[in-house]
């Protein structure tokens, strides 16, 4: 149901001076319950803390532009600042599995290859920048 049931906290390294935490919440669903999202409201509040929101999708989903759409609806749901969604990034990961190699990264959408380390850099580069502004 859930992509990530356990919330996770790791320090993350953008470059030699410059580093931040990053918290890997639950997934979201189409049509969740409301008595599942009562019970991730611990998790749903360390994102309305956030600076930045990052949603990462796994491009080679047929379906992943209603995932998209399907988190920034629960994001709102749960009381999630428009200008936070609409500032979100979107990491496109799996790239490495993906047919069409033209990829542009914008401040708001990178892509990543996790297992062959694509993009990492890139993607590190643009939280470094995001942080900063």
């Amino acid at each position: 149901m859930f992509a990530t049931l356990d919330t996770k906290i790791s320090k993350l390294f953008l470059n030699n001076n410059q580093s931040t935490t990053i918290i890997d919440t639950v997934g979201f669903i189409s049509n969740i319950p409301t008595q599942l999202i009562d019970a991730f409201k611990a998790t749903l509040e360390e994102v309305n803390q956030s600076d930045i929101l990052i949603n990462v999708v796994d491009i080679n989903d047929e379906n992943f532009m209603e995932k998209i759409n399907i988190t920034k609806k629960v994001l709102r749901e749960t009381g999630v600042n428009n200008d936070k969604i609409n500032n979100m990034i979107t990491v496109f990961n799996k790239i490495d599995k993906f047919y069409d190699k033209s990829f542009n990264n914008t401040n708001n959408k990178f892509y990543v290859s996790a297992i062959k380390k694509t993009g990492i850099e890139n993607l590190k580069e643009g939280l470094a920048n995001a942080i900063t502004e």
